[in-house]
């Protein structure tokens, strides 16, 4: 089977090329930064896209692009409509599609339980609208075209190469810098759903096998909320259990705009016969390995 990934040089695009490769899937990709096929994502014409398509013989299309801080025009546009020329392509229309939502979609919500179809979302961030923009383009075209495209609105993920305007990634690199390094955080209560990217590509390897689903959005999460506090109390354990010193913490206790409410992943696990297998310990151990803060 032949995979093109769209974004593949990001942090979630690697390591899903990456482990595809290992399962023998021949895999592809597409970057604003890099890729093994070198254009620019934003401005494919139709032209192009059919090439691609035909040349690499691509039966599934992964869309991994994506920029977090959406700060400019391209990034909302990469966020949201990448995937419009393609859906309007000749060959495109016949492939299968799995797409990288967020949870940023749900933004604030008041519901205890956050599931597809169900809760209404309501995002308060720029990158929030452009997903949710994305997901209401591929719920249109699965609905009345009948095309194969599955969102995965993605919660918060633990792995070793994170940006470090993420917790996880401004913890990992305060951890590298032992006794001398610190992480400023609003407060040591906020809670999230992490999930580790191992994971998630699980989900996804499960999900490209799988016949027409008539849903489209799905949940990708652990199910279960940990707060700030209970992740860096367990990465102090394992520097504990190693010998090694442990960055400060500041914790400024103010309030930040976040939901106690929980994923539900019920549909995903029944759906793509998948759970999360990853815990916490494992997912940090994992993190601070393969960054060689220990052995």
């Amino acid at each position: 089977m032949n995979i093109l990934i769209l974004g593949s040089s990001g942090n979630i695009g690697q390591v899903l090329t990456y482990s595809l490769k290992d399962l023998n899937y021949n895999v592809y990709g597409i970057s604003r930064k890099s890729g093994d096929i070198k254009v620019d994502l934003l401005n494919l014409k139709d032209g192009d896209i059919s090439e691609i398509l035909e040349r690499y013989k691509i039966n599934v299309i992964i869309n991994a692009a994506g920029v977090i801080s959406t700060t400019t025009l391209d990034d909302y546009m990469l966020n949201s409509i990448t995937l419009v020329k393609f859906f309007n392509n000749k060959i495109g229309k016949k492939l299968k599609y799995i797409v990288i939502g967020s949870a940023a979609e749900y933004g604030v919500s008041e519901d205890n339980i956050l599931s597809p179809g169900v809760t209404s979302p309501n995002p308060y961030s720029i990158y929030g609208y452009s997903k949710l923009c994305q997901t209401a383009i591929c719920e249109y075209y699965k609905q009345n075209f009948n095309m194969d495209i599955i969102v995965f609105r993605l919660f918060n993920i633990i792995a070793p190469n994170l940006p470090e305007r993420t917790f996880i990634g401004s913890l990992i690199k305060a951890i590298e810098e032992g006794n001398k390094g610190s992480i400023t955080i609003n407060n040591s209560k906020i809670v999230r759903d992490f999930l580790d990217l191992r994971d998630f590509v699980n989900l996804v390897v499960n999900a490209i096998t799988k016949p027409f689903i008539a849903q489209s959005v799905f949940n990708a999460g652990n199910g279960y909320n940990l707060t700030y506090g209970e992740v860096i109390e367990q990465a102090f354990k394992l520097l504990d259990d190693n010998g090694l010193c442990k960055p400060k913490i500041i914790d400024l206790n103010k309030s930040e705009i976040f939901s106690s409410s929980v994923c539900n992943i019920s549909d995903t696990m029944d759906k793509f016969d998948w759970k999360p297998v990853f815990n916490l310990n494992s997912s940090l151990d994992w993190c601070l390995k393969t960054r060689k803060v220990y052995i």
